[in-house]
C-alpha cells in the first residue's frame, strides 16, 4: 500500500492527513495556528509556527511510511526570506488591510495597463504589489534584505526540500502574473518595486519541486528523498475534492474564508471576482471570496 501525506497551512490551523492509493484517509490531525493583529487591519502569522506544527505531526501520523507529500494553503500571503531562506518577519496574510494607500496609488499608476484581462484581477488589498510597496516604504531594512518572496504552502515545501518555488495559483492571485505572456508582469513588478529575481519559478500544482532533504527528514520523520509536489491553493484543492470538475460546476465553501467557485473551460474575468487555475489542466476557477467568514465566528 502506497501512502501520501497532505498538509494544509490554514489561517486557523495546520491540518494534515495520510491517504492510501485508493484515496482513503488512513490518519489525520491538526495543530492550531495563531493569527496576529498588532494594529487594526493587520493580519500576520508566524511561519516558524507552521513549520513547528509540521515537525510535530509524526506523533499522530505514520510519516515513516509516506512516499510522497503535497502541501496546500491560503493565498496569496507574503513571506520574505533572506539569502539563507529564513523568514525576515511574520507573514503578511491575504486578509491584511494595511496597504490601503498603496492600493490606490498603484491602481492609479497602472490604470491604463488592462490589468484585469492580463492578470485576472484588479489591484486590491489581496494583491502582492501593494504589500511590496508598503514593505519598501515602511520596513526598508526588511525589504532590502529580502531575496525571495514565497506563499504559505510554498514556504513549507521550501523547508521540506530546500527549493524555492511558488505554485501557479499563488502567482496568479498575486496580481503579478501575466496570463497572456505566461510569466511575471514586468510593468506591475517594476511599479511595485519588485526585482523579479525575488520571485521564484512558478510550478504547476502536480509538479515535483524537490525531495525531502536529510535535514527535513530528521525534523519531521518523513523518509529522506521522497518527492514533494507544488501543491495548491487551499480553496482550489477543496473545490476539486468536493467534485468541482466539469464546466459549469459550482461550489459554495465556508472556512476561515468564504468562497463561491465556478469551474469554466475558458478564462472568465470580472472586477468583482478572483481567478484561479483549476487543478484540471486547461480549466479555470473564477470565484468570489470573503477573506473573513468562518474566522469571524472564532473572533
Amino acid at each position: 500500500m502506497t501512502l501520501a501525506l497532505g498538509i494544509d497551512v490554514g489561517t486557523t490551523a495546520t491540518k494534515a492527513l495520510v491517504i492510501d492509493d485508493d484515496g482513503r484517509i488512513v490518519a489525520e490531525t491538526e495543530r492550531r495556528s495563531e493569527l496576529i493583529s498588532p494594529h487594526p487591519g493587520w493580519a500576520e502569522e508566524d511561519p516558524a509556527q507552521w513549520w513547528s506544527n509540521v515537525t510535530s505531526l509524526a506523533a499522530d501520523l505514520p510519516l515513516g511510511e509516506v512516499s510522497a507529500v503535497g502541501v496546500s494553503g491560503m493565498v496569496p500571503c507574503v513571506i520574505c526570506l533572506d539569502e539563507h531562506g529564513a523568514p525576515l518577519r511574520r507573514s503578511i496574510q491575504q486578509n491584511d488591510a494595511r496597504a490601503v494607500d498603496e492600493v490606490d496609488e498603484l491602481a492609479a499608476e497602472l490604470a491604463d495597463r488592462d490589468l484585469l484581462a492580463r492578470t485576472g484581477s484588479p489591484i486590491t488589498q489581496q494583491s502582492v504589489a501593494p504589500t511590496a510597496r508598503w514593505l519598501a516604504g515602511n520596513e526598508p531594512e526588511i525589504w532590502a534584505a529580502t531575496r525571495t518572496i514565497l506563499g504559505s504552502y510554498d514556504f513549507i515545501a521550501h523547508r521540506l526540500t530546500g527549493e524555492r518555488a511558488v505554485e501557479s495559483n499563488w502567482a496568479l492571485e498575486s496580481g503579478l502574473f501575466d496570463l497572456r505572456a505566461g510569466g511575471w508582469a514586468h510593468d506591475v513588478c517594476e511599479a511595485a518595486g519588485i526585482d523579479e529575481d525575488r520571485l521564484p519559478p512558478v510550478r504547476s500544482s502536480s509538479e515535483v519541486v524537490g525531495t525531502v532533504t536529510a535535514e527535513a527528514s530528521r525534523a519531521t520523520g518523513l523518509p529522506e528523498g521522497i518527492p514533494v509536489v507544488a501543491g495548491s491553493a487551499d480553496h482550489v484543492a477543496s473545490a476539486f475534492a468536493a467534485g468541482l470538475i466539469e464546466d459549469g460546476d459550482l461550489l459554495v465553501k465556508l472556512g476561515g474564508a468564504g468562497d463561491i467557485l465556478l469551474s469554466t473551460d475558458d478564462v472568465l474575468v470580472d472586477e468583482r471576482l478572483y481567478l484561479d487555475f483549476h487543478l484540471v489542466p486547461g480549466r479555470y476557477l473564477p470565484n468570489g471570496c470573503m477573506a473573513a467568514s468562518g474566522s469571524l465566528i472564532r473572533w
